[in-house]
């Protein structure tokens, strides 16, 4: 996998911003920029080329474009949807302590906390902030994020009780929609389910419950930022009991209401190519 090496001594240099979405059949056109490109993923599947290798950017992903390599869309996509930011940064030729380590590529494990990071960054751009530097740290905020993301999922896959945990978390994550229980979950990797609750407590710091919770609930962050989802669909789409209760649980463990964190972060600029 291709990595890259920044050095945040000083904040990266936030360039241009935008939320693209497209209507039917499109494909990425030829570039070349003189600055680094980030791409979100937020629905459908974009397809581009990075010098001689193709990427598949879908929900869920980030891919991070180097400058003056020229990228292009090697098939078409069909109404897909991103976030993309244009910024230079300082490369770091040795990894220190003021460095981070990005891959080009990465499926995010908390794919909604990248949007909301992405979302408040448009805001912030579309606000006027008073002070400039606000995009700066905010675009670095990102990165950082990226670079946790990626330092979790590669030292997790090294161990071996974490690995099986990590499994579990996924497999909990890509069935998030389903009325998954500890049973269920118990069942399907052959484990007794107090067993389960014990490893799973030790090694995450939280229980089974919380995190097929936690799942349902980013499932309904992404739908808050990405799309107009009446309440009542939300509820459905997660297996909820009723819109009280996941309007309970939701401020329970985000701290604020579905309509306020809809709300927070809503000037965005769009484009459509």
């Amino acid at each position: 996998m291709h990595k890259l090496l920044f050095d945040l001594t000083s904040p990266a240099q936030y360039v241009s911003g935008g939320w693209f979405n497209s209507s039917g059949s499109w494909k990425h056109p030829q570039r070349t920029l003189e600055s680094y490109v980030l791409i979100v993923g937020v629905q459908g599947n974009a397809y581009i080329k990075v010098s001689a290798q193709n990427y598949t950017v879908c929900s869920g992903d980030a891919l991070i474009l180097p400058p003056n390599i020229q990228h292009s869309g090697y098939q078409e996509s069909h109404d897909v949807s991103y976030l993309w930011f244009h910024f230079t940064a300082k490369v770091n030729a040795n990894n220190s302590n003021n460095s981070i380590i990005l891959p080009m590529f990465i499926h995010s494990h908390s794919h909604s906390r990248l949007l909301q990071l992405g979302v408040q960054l448009l805001h912030i751009e579309q606000a006027k902030y008073s002070n400039t530097l606000s995009v700066n740290y905010q675009l670095s905020s990102i990165l950082l994020e990226i670079a946790e993301q990626y330092h979790y999922s590669s030292t997790i896959k090294q161990q071996d009780h974490p690995r099986k945990i990590y499994e579990i978390q996924e497999w909990i994550r890509i069935n998030a929609k389903q009325p998954l229980t500890l049973s269920q979950v118990a069942e399907h990797f052959h484990y007794n389910k107090n067993y389960l609750c014990k490893i799973f407590k030790k090694e995450t710091g939280h229980t089974v419950q919380n995190h097929i919770t936690s799942c349902k609930l980013e499932i309904v962050k992404q739908a808050l930022l990405t799309k107009n989802t009446p309440i009542k669909q939300l509820t459905k789409m997660i297996n909820f009991s009723d819109e009280k209760y996941l309007m309970r649980v939701f401020r329970q463990y985000e701290g604020v209401t579905l309509s306020k964190f809809k709300n927070a972060y809503c000037r965005v600029h769009y484009n459509k190519s």
